[in-house]
């Protein structure tokens, strides 16, 4: 694929896929001086609406054949599960660079363009998109990147004209990176989605309930950026205020039972934590109860 390798602002981009991170990705990529010849999505709203967005050049194409007959560098963006059989239903070109955006799967996925030919990678930008992202810039984030060597090459330095950064990820670890990040952005929406349906129990709404968490959160994401997870923890289990814990538990069994086994396997969490820096009996009283209290749970939910 040298034309994609020499010649990294001339060559025709085009994206299969015209969801989240293509609105982010693609133009992004044009304001960084890179060609998006085109777009193809099953929805042809969404692939006029991208081309929109981008120039009067970019085209929304009717096929995904057609497209990648045209371009030199294709971004495949659609939900994980449809890259395999996307990728299966082209016939791909030897001179030519095909990519994944997916962040649990590896260049494996796109064997078909590779026994086609084509150099193949999987490129994840470590950061959330939601439904409205073609403002949102893509400085300071980072890029996992995992597959051929000179596709690689060439995707560290579209990574450094968006202002990103490269993180190279084992193909065995991608799976593994994928967790942490689902964990540090979906898992923690989730958390706080919990903790705001307390705030409308009391009769709060929603909007409420965030303007009230906002704060809280910031400074936690600031304090745990700045001096490492361990020295951001606080709250009772690190005060070691067991009276308060189990006032939490006799809380939730009246007023949220469908939170306490989420309240008891965090908290736990939390203590595995704690227990990196110190050992004592309150620590493990706590453990127990939040134990026990898992197990009753259990039992109850079998009888």
């Amino acid at each position: 694929m040298c034309d994609v390798e020499n010649e990294i602002n001339s060559e025709k981009i085009g994206f299969i896929g015209a969801g989240k991170i293509c609105r982010t990705l693609a133009p992004n990529l044009n304001s960084a001086g890179f060609n998006i010849h085109g777009v193809y999505s099953s929805n042809k709203s969404s692939s006029h609406n991208i081309c929109k967005l981008i120039s009067n050049e970019c085209k929304p194409y009717q096929t995904p054949q057609e497209l990648v007959d045209n371009c030199d560098l294709i971004f495949i963006t659609t939900p994980d599960d449809s890259i395999q059989k996307v990728t299966e239903s082209i016939k791909w070109r030897g001179n030519m660079g095909v990519v994944h955006c997916s962040g649990a799967g590896t260049s494996f996925w796109l064997y078909k363009a590779k026994s086609d030919g084509a150099s193949v990678a999987s490129y994840h930008p470590l950061q959330t998109f939601s439904n409205d992202n073609s403002d949102i810039t893509l400085k300071n984030v980072y890029f996992a990147i995992e597959g051929d060597l000179s596709l690689i090459e060439y995707l560290k330095n579209v990574t450094d004209k968006l202002g990103g950064f490269p993180l190279s990820i084992a193909s065995e670890h991608k799976l593994l990176y994928h967790v942490s990040a689902f964990m540090s952005c979906g898992l923690i929406a989730t958390v706080i989605g919990k903790a705001v349906d307390i705030w409308k129990s009391i009769g709060y709404s929603e909007k409420q309930a965030l303007d009230f968490l906002t704060p809280l959160m910031e400074q936690t994401i600031h304090n745990v950026s700045q001096n490492g997870v361990l020295d951001s923890l606080t709250g009772p289990i690190s005060r070691g205020d067991i009276g308060t814990i189990k006032g939490h538990i006799d809380s939730l069994k009246k007023h949220k039972p469908s939170l306490l086994s989420t309240y008891c396997a965090l908290s736990l969490a939390n203590i595995s934590i704690e227990l990196e820096r110190k050992t004592d009996k309150t620590l493990e009283e706590i453990e127990l109860l939040l134990k026990s209290t898992i197990s009753a749970i259990h039992t109850e939910s079998v009888a």
